[in-house]
């Protein structure tokens, strides 16, 4: 098995408050980490703030976040990735 890393991204940004946000910690909770003996944990990046306010052009929740969050996750893993 290739080495990997499991990064928690606790967001709900793209849907509404379903819980989702929680399925990370849920998923370590349940053991994820012990069942892939390859990987290694990344820690989390947290999400910011949901707000209920659709963008005007494309109907989208939290558009801005999302982009600015996306950016933020792909630093934390490409940093994980050359640390190894």
């Amino acid at each position: 098995m290739k080495p990997c890393s499991v990064l928690d991204a606790p967001s709900d940004l793209g849907l509404r408050h379903t819980g989702v946000d929680g399925l990370p910690r849920a998923l370590r909770d349940a053991g994820i980490l012990e069942g892939l003996p390859d990987a290694r944990y990344a820690g989390v990046v947290p999400a910011p703030a949901f707000s209920p306010l659709r963008d005007a052009a494309t109907g989208v929740l939290n558009t801005e976040s999302i982009a600015r969050y996306s950016g933020r996750l792909a630093d934390r893993l490409a940093g994980r990735t050359r640390r190894k």
